[in-house]
């Protein structure tokens, strides 16, 4: 879960190459864009900091259950296992069933907002005819042209707040919907765990000792990959801060260049992002089409390279 977050935070990051490409330092600068590519990477790199967190301590508990485990607690593990999904299933059944309901009430309301403003659109129309079809110096002293006129100002308004209403009422439909989905991932997310480690359990039975190093060693992975994301976060969050309070003659395409190629480096821990990473660096590399690429970024391309054959081949190798 971890790496896949990482992989969606590089796909981020690639963005920031692209935004860099060509004459970067001689165009004007669009400081809203660059931000807000910043702002996802930086949320993209946090939520693999927490995914790798919170994969950390999952593990680091079962670890512990595991290296204290004799034959009967095992047992017991499988009792609770099965209990938890049992548990954890019910709550996804109730949760999607709720979803479906969210779901219904966001099509309802899409609709009430669509009946709305066609209402309304419609009482526009009707106060633009009856005001073309009077004759022209016309005083509204009629009383039952002015009631015509007056009854169509009250039926805008009613239709405006009929309108304002249904548009409240889907956005809280749809944020209830945005809440049990993410619900909905958590539970996902908490059954595949669960059901993974009881694919485990039979194991335990017989090479718990194996299996106390074998978790030693991934705890291991999840401690360097928590260290390296944490620093992955700092890292890009220093570059966002460098570029919204440095002037832009100070903050060059090279110094981006040199922020993205350092993070790709950092962020080889896995051979699943070597595909993401070596897009970034042939972006990078493209990027400078014409130009002359600066001895550090061609040297930072040369060693994220060799990282990238390296990372792959173990990978690979196993």
């Amino acid at each position: 879960m971890a790496v896949n977050r990482l992989e969606i935070a590089l796909l981020q990051l690639y963005k920031l190459a692209v935004f860099i490409r060509g004459d970067y330092d001689g165009r004007q600068d669009d400081d809203v864009q660059k931000m807000t590519i910043f702002d996802q990477c930086s949320r993209a790199f946090g939520d693999c900091q927490a995914a790798s967190q919170t994969g950390l301590e999952q593990l680091s508990s079962i670890h512990i259950q595991v290296a204290s485990f004799q034959t009967d607690e095992i047992e017991q593990l499988k009792r609770d296992i099965q209990g938890a999904l049992e548990q954890t299933r019910m709550e996804m059944d109730a949760n999607q069933h709720q979803t479906e309901r969210n779901q219904q009430d966001v099509e309802v309301w899409a609709r009430q907002q669509q009946e709305a403003a066609d209402a309304l659109q419609r009482a526009q129309d009707e106060r633009e005819n009856t005001g073309n079809q009077l004759p022209e110096g016309f005083s509204f002293l009629g009383g039952f042209v002015f009631g015509d006129v007056e009854g169509n100002i009250r039926k805008i308004e009613q239709e405006t707040r009929r309108l304002h209403n249904a548009q409240e009422q889907w956005l809280k439909a749809h944020n209830s919907l945005i809440e049990v989905m993410n619900r909905q991932n958590e539970l996902n997310v908490r059954r595949v765990a669960l059901e993974q480690l009881a694919q485990q359990v039979p194991t335990l039975q017989v090479t718990t000792d194996g299996l106390n190093k074998g978790l030693a060693a991934l705890l291991g992975g999840f401690v360097d990959l928590k260290e390296r994301a944490t620093k992955l976060l700092l890292l890009i969050d220093e570059m966002k801060n460098r570029a919204a309070v440095t002037m832009r003659q100070a903050y060059k395409k090279t110094m981006f260049a040199e922020g993205v190629l350092t993070l790709c480096r950092m962020a080889l821990i896995d051979g699943r992002v070597c595909d993401e990473v070596e897009t970034i660096t042939l972006e990078i590399s493209g990027g400078y089409s014409g130009q002359s690429v600066p001895e550090s970024v061609s040297q930072l391309l040369t060693e994220v390279g060799q990282a990238v054959r390296e990372t792959a081949q173990k990978f690979i190798t196993g």
